[in-house]
């Protein structure tokens, strides 16, 4: 009788330290799982035939956030140095016209803005064009009176690195350089 006891109360106390141990962990996990993984990226092609990535994020409170970069990688954090990050539009969508000379991207004007890297881009640096009139929403929902591109981003990719990351889903918005 004394054996199962023994054996009952070795396993109540493992339990009870992996609970603990594993717990904040598996929290910690499934809150980031569940708010802030999703991402999805489309590759727009220049005149040149290099090509730019449109990466919307999903991520707490500033969820649905848009940047423009040269890495497809959607598992990375906008960076300010290095993309174009749209903080204050509808989040899932971008206007915008190849050219000749590069890509020409639509805001809403100020205080609406598409902030800038404070880093350079070597070549096929867009252009930030704030329209007046046509409205940029009017130009999402237009796009071929105006001749340009309305690119919707769906959520449609999961980054499971982000799942324990240390950084919590509710950091603040990037910074204006």
């Amino acid at each position: 009788m004394k054996r199962p006891i023994k054996i009952i109360l070795m396993l109540i106390a493992v339990f009870l330290i992996s609970w603990f141990i594993l717990m904040p962990l598996g929290r910690r996990g499934l809150r980031n799982w569940l708010d802030s993984s999703s991402f999805g990226r489309i590759s727009i092609k220049l005149a040149d035939g290099s090509k730019v990535y449109v990466v919307r994020e999903s991520w707490g409170r500033h969820t649905d956030e848009i940047s423009i970069r040269h890495d497809s990688d959607g598992c990375r954090v906008a960076e300010p140095k290095t993309d174009y990050i749209d903080v204050e539009q509808n989040g899932n969508a971008l206007v915008y016209r190849v050219t000749g000379s590069g890509l020409l991207i639509y805001s809403d004007p100020p205080p609406y803005k598409i902030l800038s890297p404070t880093g350079r881009w070597n070549s096929n640096r867009p252009t930030i064009l704030p329209t007046k009139q046509p409205a940029w929403i009017e130009m999402l929902q237009h796009p071929e009176q105006y001749n340009v591109v309305a690119l919707h981003v769906p959520l449609n990719e999961m980054c499971l690195v982000n799942l324990f990351r240390h950084e919590n889903s509710l950091r603040d918005r990037p910074k204006e350089p």
